[in-house]
């Protein structure tokens, strides 16, 4: 199990990473609107996020409301997967920080 959690946590944080980088080129466009180089790095961020919330969705269940359609299974998940403080208990168990 704590494999599993390993990749899951390990994705959350190229999530988290992504999406700071992202947010953050958003809050410099606001001031730089022009600035090309940094439209062009923000769009490759939101891509990247988007493809790992997507991913993240197919294997664990969606971090967000907008991706409850990418689950794998044919019925409405979306109430099913675990509370943030439900998440990875085993490996809380297991000595996981």
């Amino acid at each position: 199990m704590r494999s599993v959690c390993s990749n899951k946590e390990q994705m959350l944080h190229q999530i988290s990473v992504i999406s700071f980088a992202a947010y953050d080129m958003l809050l410099y466009l606001d001031t730089h609107p022009d600035d090309g180089k940094a439209l062009s790095f923000y769009q490759e961020q939101c891509s990247i996020r988007n493809q790992l919330l997507s991913d993240y969705a197919c294997q664990y269940g969606p971090l967000t409301m907008d991706l409850a359609c990418k689950s794998p299974s044919d019925s409405w998940e979306w109430v099913m997967q675990p509370w943030p403080w439900e998440n990875c208990q085993n490996c809380q168990k297991g000595g996981m920080r």
